[in-house]
Protein backbone atom coordinates (compact mmCIF):
# COMPACT_ATOMS: atom_id res chain seq x y z
CA UNK A 1 0.00 0.00 0.00
CA UNK A 2 2.59 1.92 0.73
CA UNK A 3 6.47 1.86 -0.69
CA UNK A 4 7.86 -1.70 -0.17
CA UNK A 5 10.08 -0.63 2.33
CA UNK A 6 7.62 0.97 4.65
CA UNK A 7 5.24 -0.44 7.55
CA UNK A 8 1.95 0.11 6.72
CA UNK A 9 0.26 -2.61 8.52
CA UNK A 10 -0.67 -2.34 12.73
CA UNK A 11 -1.48 -4.25 15.56
CA UNK A 12 -2.45 -2.67 18.96
CA UNK A 13 -3.38 -6.49 20.69
CA UNK A 14 -3.20 -7.56 24.54
CA UNK A 15 -2.73 -11.03 25.98
CA UNK A 16 -6.26 -11.49 26.67
CA UNK A 17 -9.54 -9.40 26.14
CA UNK A 18 -9.80 -5.41 27.03
CA UNK A 19 -12.20 -3.14 28.31
CA UNK A 20 -12.54 -1.25 25.12
CA UNK A 21 -14.72 2.34 24.23
CA UNK A 22 -14.22 4.05 20.99
CA UNK A 23 -15.76 7.68 19.75
CA UNK A 24 -16.41 7.39 15.89
CA UNK A 25 -16.42 9.78 13.52
CA UNK A 26 -19.91 11.73 13.19
CA UNK A 27 -19.50 11.86 9.20
CA UNK A 28 -23.01 10.27 7.85
CA UNK A 29 -21.07 8.80 5.43
CA UNK A 30 -19.03 6.39 7.70
CA UNK A 31 -16.55 3.88 6.14
CA UNK A 32 -16.69 0.16 6.57
CA UNK A 33 -14.33 -0.48 9.43
CA UNK A 34 -16.23 2.49 11.42
CA UNK A 35 -19.38 0.19 10.79
CA UNK A 36 -17.30 -3.16 11.52
CA UNK A 37 -15.80 -1.87 14.68
CA UNK A 38 -18.79 -0.23 15.93
CA UNK A 39 -21.26 -3.27 16.35
CA UNK A 40 -18.39 -5.26 17.54
CA UNK A 41 -17.23 -2.76 20.11
CA UNK A 42 -20.73 -2.95 21.92
CA UNK A 43 -19.36 -5.91 24.02
CA UNK A 44 -17.01 -3.26 25.87
CA UNK A 45 -14.31 -6.05 25.42
CA UNK A 46 -12.10 -6.12 22.37
CA UNK A 47 -8.71 -8.49 21.98
CA UNK A 48 -6.96 -6.35 19.33
CA UNK A 49 -7.31 -3.40 16.26
CA UNK A 50 -5.86 -4.28 13.31
CA UNK A 51 -4.67 -0.98 11.57
CA UNK A 52 -4.15 -0.51 7.64
CA UNK A 53 -2.45 2.98 6.13
CA UNK A 54 -2.94 4.30 2.82
CA UNK A 55 -6.72 2.84 1.75
CA UNK A 56 -9.39 3.88 3.60
CA UNK A 57 -11.62 0.81 2.72
CA UNK A 58 -14.67 3.89 2.42
CA UNK A 59 -17.39 4.16 -0.19
CA UNK A 60 -16.64 1.40 -2.15
CA UNK A 61 -19.61 -0.43 -1.32
CA UNK A 62 -20.01 -4.24 0.17
CA UNK A 63 -16.46 -5.05 -1.03
CA UNK A 64 -15.11 -2.56 1.85
CA UNK A 65 -17.32 -4.60 4.62
CA UNK A 66 -15.94 -7.92 2.89
CA UNK A 67 -12.54 -6.68 3.37
CA UNK A 68 -13.09 -5.08 7.24
CA UNK A 69 -14.05 -8.73 7.86
CA UNK A 70 -11.42 -10.06 6.38
CA UNK A 71 -9.10 -8.27 7.98
CA UNK A 72 -10.49 -8.86 11.72
CA UNK A 73 -10.42 -12.69 10.44
CA UNK A 74 -6.81 -13.16 9.93
CA UNK A 75 -5.81 -11.16 12.66
CA UNK A 76 -7.58 -13.33 15.11
CA UNK A 77 -6.37 -16.27 13.74
CA UNK A 78 -2.55 -15.28 14.12
CA UNK A 79 -3.75 -13.84 17.88
CA UNK A 80 -5.93 -17.50 18.07
CA UNK A 81 -8.69 -15.19 19.30
CA UNK A 82 -12.75 -15.33 18.25
CA UNK A 83 -12.53 -12.35 15.85
CA UNK A 84 -15.38 -10.65 17.45
CA UNK A 85 -13.00 -9.20 19.39
CA UNK A 86 -10.91 -7.71 16.59
CA UNK A 87 -11.53 -4.30 15.71
CA UNK A 88 -10.33 -2.70 12.55
CA UNK A 89 -8.87 0.38 11.39
CA UNK A 90 -7.89 1.91 8.07
CA UNK A 91 -6.26 5.38 7.05
CA UNK A 92 -6.05 6.85 4.02
CA UNK A 93 -7.30 7.62 0.17
CA UNK A 94 -11.46 7.18 -0.18
CA UNK A 95 -13.10 5.32 -3.21
CA UNK A 96 -9.99 3.01 -3.33
CA UNK A 97 -10.48 -0.80 -3.15
CA UNK A 98 -8.32 -2.13 -0.23
CA UNK A 99 -5.83 -4.69 -1.38
CA UNK A 100 -6.97 -7.30 1.21
CA UNK A 101 -5.25 -9.93 -0.01
CA UNK A 102 -1.98 -8.40 0.54
CA UNK A 103 -3.26 -7.35 4.11
CA UNK A 104 -3.70 -10.98 4.31
CA UNK A 105 -0.31 -12.12 3.54
CA UNK A 106 1.19 -9.50 5.75
CA UNK A 107 -1.16 -10.07 8.64
CA UNK A 108 1.06 -13.27 10.36
CA UNK A 109 4.24 -10.22 10.37
CA UNK A 110 2.31 -7.78 12.98
CA UNK A 111 1.31 -10.48 14.99
CA UNK A 112 4.40 -12.52 15.68
CA UNK A 113 6.09 -9.09 15.95
CA UNK A 114 4.10 -7.71 18.81
CA UNK A 115 5.55 -6.90 21.58
CA UNK A 116 5.66 -4.60 24.75
CA UNK A 117 8.27 -1.56 22.81
CA UNK A 118 6.31 -1.71 19.44
CA UNK A 119 4.67 1.69 19.82
CA UNK A 120 7.21 3.35 17.14
CA UNK A 121 5.84 0.25 14.70
CA UNK A 122 2.54 1.31 15.05
CA UNK A 123 3.46 5.09 14.62
CA UNK A 124 4.60 4.31 11.39
CA UNK A 125 2.41 2.12 10.08
CA UNK A 126 -0.61 4.37 10.30
CA UNK A 127 1.88 7.67 9.07
CA UNK A 128 2.61 9.10 5.67
CA UNK A 129 5.86 9.27 5.16
CA UNK A 130 6.06 12.36 3.87
CA UNK A 131 3.99 14.36 6.76
CA UNK A 132 4.50 14.57 10.48
CA UNK A 133 0.81 13.85 12.29
CA UNK A 134 1.98 11.76 14.79
CA UNK A 135 1.96 12.63 18.83
CA UNK A 136 2.96 10.19 21.65
CA UNK A 137 1.76 11.97 25.04
CA UNK A 138 2.50 10.27 28.16
CA UNK A 139 0.16 11.50 31.25
CA UNK A 140 1.39 12.83 33.97
CA UNK A 141 -1.36 12.00 36.73
CA UNK A 142 -1.23 9.04 38.43
CA UNK A 143 -4.64 7.33 39.26
CA UNK A 144 -3.20 3.87 39.58
CA UNK A 145 -1.44 3.73 36.63
CA UNK A 146 -0.33 5.92 33.80
CA UNK A 147 -2.32 6.25 30.33
CA UNK A 148 -0.60 6.27 26.67
CA UNK A 149 -1.50 8.48 23.94
CA UNK A 150 -1.36 8.31 20.21
CA UNK A 151 -2.92 10.02 17.51
CA UNK A 152 -2.54 10.11 13.69
CA UNK A 153 -4.45 13.26 11.46
CA UNK A 154 -3.59 14.81 8.62
CA UNK A 155 -5.74 17.14 6.41
CA UNK A 156 -9.93 17.38 6.72
CA UNK A 157 -9.72 18.95 10.01
CA UNK A 158 -13.02 20.12 11.05
CA UNK A 159 -15.78 19.37 13.93
CA UNK A 160 -17.09 15.99 15.31
CA UNK A 161 -13.63 14.43 14.75
CA UNK A 162 -11.45 15.10 11.79
CA UNK A 163 -8.87 13.14 9.48
CA UNK A 164 -7.74 11.56 13.25
CA UNK A 165 -7.19 8.12 14.67
CA UNK A 166 -6.14 7.74 18.23
CA UNK A 167 -5.50 5.09 20.80
CA UNK A 168 -5.17 5.45 24.16
CA UNK A 169 -4.06 2.93 26.66
CA UNK A 170 -3.87 2.04 30.11
CA UNK A 171 -3.68 -0.81 32.42
CA UNK A 172 -5.78 0.84 34.90
CA UNK A 173 -8.59 -1.32 36.02
CA UNK A 174 -11.93 0.86 34.56
CA UNK A 175 -15.60 -0.38 34.82
CA UNK A 176 -16.64 -0.73 30.86
CA UNK A 177 -19.55 1.60 31.54
CA UNK A 178 -17.15 4.39 33.07
CA UNK A 179 -14.51 4.14 30.56
CA UNK A 180 -17.54 4.54 27.76
CA UNK A 181 -18.67 7.60 29.39
CA UNK A 182 -15.32 9.21 30.47
CA UNK A 183 -13.84 8.90 26.78
CA UNK A 184 -16.74 10.29 25.34
CA UNK A 185 -16.57 13.40 27.64
CA UNK A 186 -12.95 13.53 26.90
CA UNK A 187 -13.65 13.74 23.39
CA UNK A 188 -16.03 16.48 23.45
CA UNK A 189 -13.73 18.28 25.14
CA UNK A 190 -10.88 17.73 22.86
CA UNK A 191 -11.08 16.15 19.60
CA UNK A 192 -14.45 16.78 18.92
CA UNK A 193 -13.75 20.65 19.53
CA UNK A 194 -10.73 21.19 17.32
CA UNK A 195 -11.20 22.36 13.73
CA UNK A 196 -8.88 23.37 10.52
CA UNK A 197 -10.26 23.35 7.04
CA UNK A 198 -13.96 23.06 8.49
CA UNK A 199 -14.00 19.09 6.93
CA UNK A 200 -14.59 15.87 8.14
CA UNK A 201 -13.79 12.06 7.49
CA UNK A 202 -14.85 8.63 6.54
CA UNK A 203 -12.68 7.08 9.26
CA UNK A 204 -12.40 8.92 12.35
CA UNK A 205 -12.32 7.35 15.85
CA UNK A 206 -10.74 7.25 19.46
CA UNK A 207 -9.97 4.35 21.09
CA UNK A 208 -9.90 3.82 24.33
CA UNK A 209 -8.89 0.29 26.06
CA UNK A 210 -7.98 -1.26 29.60
CA UNK A 211 -5.88 -4.03 30.53
CA UNK A 212 -6.81 -3.68 34.05
CA UNK A 213 -3.29 -5.47 35.15
CA UNK A 214 -2.90 -2.97 37.59
CA UNK A 215 -5.38 -5.36 39.04
CA UNK A 216 -6.59 -1.98 41.68
CA UNK A 217 -10.89 -1.94 42.28
CA UNK A 218 -11.99 -1.07 38.89
CA UNK A 219 -13.06 2.40 38.75
CA UNK A 220 -16.39 3.45 38.50
CA UNK A 221 -17.12 6.92 39.67
CA UNK A 222 -16.25 8.40 43.01
CA UNK A 223 -12.68 10.62 43.77
CA UNK A 224 -10.83 7.91 42.17
CA UNK A 225 -13.43 7.82 38.45
CA UNK A 226 -12.76 11.90 38.82
CA UNK A 227 -8.97 11.56 38.92
CA UNK A 228 -9.04 9.09 35.93
CA UNK A 229 -11.27 11.29 34.21
CA UNK A 230 -9.19 13.88 34.73
CA UNK A 231 -5.78 12.46 32.90
CA UNK A 232 -8.11 10.40 30.46
CA UNK A 233 -9.06 14.14 29.14
CA UNK A 234 -5.53 15.52 29.48
CA UNK A 235 -3.86 13.18 27.07
CA UNK A 236 -6.52 13.54 24.12
CA UNK A 237 -6.11 17.28 24.28
CA UNK A 238 -2.32 17.70 23.92
CA UNK A 239 -3.00 15.16 21.07
CA UNK A 240 -5.85 17.16 19.59
CA UNK A 241 -3.72 20.52 19.97
CA UNK A 242 -0.53 18.40 17.70
CA UNK A 243 -3.21 17.60 15.56
CA UNK A 244 -4.26 21.26 14.75
CA UNK A 245 -0.18 22.62 15.27
CA UNK A 246 0.49 19.65 12.23
CA UNK A 247 -2.72 19.74 10.26
CA UNK A 248 -1.46 20.61 6.00
CA UNK A 249 -0.90 23.64 5.43
CA UNK A 250 -1.23 25.21 9.35
CA UNK A 251 0.90 28.10 9.73
CA UNK A 252 -0.64 29.47 13.04
CA UNK A 253 -3.30 27.77 15.69
CA UNK A 254 -5.94 29.28 18.07
CA UNK A 255 -7.48 28.12 21.36
CA UNK A 256 -10.37 29.99 22.23
CA UNK A 257 -11.82 29.46 26.17
CA UNK A 258 -15.02 30.42 27.36
CA UNK A 259 -16.96 30.15 31.02
CA UNK A 260 -20.19 29.05 29.75
CA UNK A 261 -20.90 26.07 27.56
CA UNK A 262 -18.86 23.75 25.21
CA UNK A 263 -21.38 24.35 22.38
CA UNK A 264 -21.47 28.13 22.28
CA UNK A 265 -17.67 27.91 22.64
CA UNK A 266 -17.49 25.81 19.88
CA UNK A 267 -20.18 27.98 18.04
CA UNK A 268 -17.87 31.30 18.99
CA UNK A 269 -14.53 29.20 18.33
CA UNK A 270 -15.71 28.64 14.66
CA UNK A 271 -17.42 31.88 13.68
CA UNK A 272 -13.98 33.56 15.56
CA UNK A 273 -11.17 31.69 14.00
CA UNK A 274 -13.07 32.68 10.53
CA UNK A 275 -12.96 36.31 11.11
CA UNK A 276 -11.33 39.30 10.51
CA UNK A 277 -10.05 39.58 14.18
CA UNK A 278 -8.57 36.17 14.30
CA UNK A 279 -6.74 36.63 11.42
CA UNK A 280 -5.72 40.19 12.74
CA UNK A 281 -3.93 38.35 15.52
CA UNK A 282 -2.38 35.71 13.70
CA UNK A 283 0.68 36.67 12.90
CA UNK A 284 2.65 34.95 16.47
CA UNK A 285 2.45 31.43 15.44
CA UNK A 286 0.49 29.87 18.53
CA UNK A 287 -1.94 32.06 20.96
CA UNK A 288 -4.90 32.18 23.02
CA UNK A 289 -8.00 33.98 23.34
CA UNK A 290 -10.73 33.95 26.33
CA UNK A 291 -14.24 35.10 25.52
CA UNK A 292 -16.58 35.70 28.43
CA UNK A 293 -19.94 34.58 27.64
CA UNK A 294 -22.05 34.73 30.17
CA UNK A 295 -21.73 33.07 33.76
CA UNK A 296 -20.88 29.26 33.83
CA UNK A 297 -18.57 27.40 36.07
CA UNK A 298 -16.51 25.91 33.76
CA UNK A 299 -13.84 26.61 31.02
CA UNK A 300 -15.08 25.29 27.57
CA UNK A 301 -12.27 25.45 25.13
CA UNK A 302 -12.38 25.39 21.04
CA UNK A 303 -8.78 24.70 19.46
CA UNK A 304 -8.34 25.74 15.66
CA UNK A 305 -5.89 27.33 13.16
CA UNK A 306 -5.99 29.36 10.24
CA UNK A 307 -7.10 27.95 6.35
CA UNK A 308 -4.27 29.03 4.48
CA UNK A 309 -4.07 28.37 0.72
CA UNK A 310 -1.65 25.58 1.28
CA UNK A 311 -4.52 24.08 3.23
CA UNK A 312 -6.88 24.39 0.70
CA UNK A 313 -4.15 22.96 -2.01
CA UNK A 314 -3.45 20.05 0.33
CA UNK A 315 -7.56 19.21 0.87
CA UNK A 316 -8.18 20.26 -2.89
CA UNK A 317 -5.68 16.14 -3.52
CA UNK A 318 -6.78 15.07 0.08
CA UNK A 319 -6.30 11.34 1.31
CA UNK A 320 -7.86 10.59 4.25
Amino acid sequence: MKGPDELDLGLVAGDADLVAAVVFSQNVFRAAPVEHSAERVKSGTCRAVVVNAADANALVGKRGRDDAEAMAHDAARGLSCDEKRVLVVSTGTVGRVLPVESIVRATPQPCAALRPDGLDDLVHATDRTDERALRLVRSGKKTHGRLLGVAKGKGLLGLDLSTTLAFVVTAIEVGKAFLRKAIAQAAATTFLSASGDGEASTDDAIYARSSGKTKNKPIDGGESGAAFSAALTEVPRELARGVVRDARGTTHIVTFASARSLSTMRNCGIALEAGKRAHEVMRHGEYSVRIRVGKGKGVARHVGCDLSPDTVRAAAGSRL
